[in-house]
């Protein structure tokens, strides 16, 4: 089922899963999925805009599931590839589907453990809000019962603070 204006849909196990957008799911277990709207025919656009998402949700690149988005246009927007395209014109898309995501899930953990979002860092697939620390697992429930904050909301890490997009980094698909 699709994501309602809160962040949540049921995963295969019946329990909530958290899913912000369509291109990010934390399943109750905490394992991420980022799902790529692009087709990869050989340029690598499968792990670059994985990466994308990746950076700005704050999470351990080599803990994620990237998966093939189904032709639906409605859903995930431009879908097509040619002219060197994808990058450009899914750059924004993917950092606010990762940004958005984090912000939640930041969210979450202040408003268990007591604080502000904006105190709250994630690193590795950890948010840290003053002295303790949460794995995204542990905020699933929470986050799902939090409205998707809009645009203007949305902080975007600033490229001094990127640790996955401009690195060196294997495809997804070799």
């Amino acid at each position: 089922s699709a994501p309602s204006k809160k962040g949540s849909t049921a995963s295969k196990s019946g329990s909530a899963l958290f899913a912000p957008n369509a291109f990010v799911q934390i399943e109750p277990d905490g394992v991420v999925s980022i799902t790529v709207p692009r087709p990869d025919i050989g340029q690598g656009i499968r792990t670059s805009l994985a990466m994308i998402v990746a950076e700005e949700l704050g999470v351990d690149w080599s803990k994620i599931k990237v998966l093939q988005a189904e032709g639906d246009g409605q859903k995930y927007g431009a879908q097509g590839v040619g002219g060197s395209g994808s990058i450009r014109g899914s750059y924004e898309p993917m950092r606010l589907a990762g940004a958005t995501a984090a912000a939640m899930l930041k969210q979450a953990a202040a408003e268990i453990g007591g604080g502000t979002a904006d105190s709250c860092s994630i690193e590795g697939g950890i948010v840290t809000c003053g002295s303790k620390k949460y794995a995204f697992k542990d905020l699933v429930t929470r986050a799902t019962q939090l409205p998707v904050p809009p645009r203007d909301q949305i902080r975007f890490k600033t490229p001094s603070e990127f640790k996955i997009v401009g690195k060196p980094t294997k495809r997804v698909d070799n």
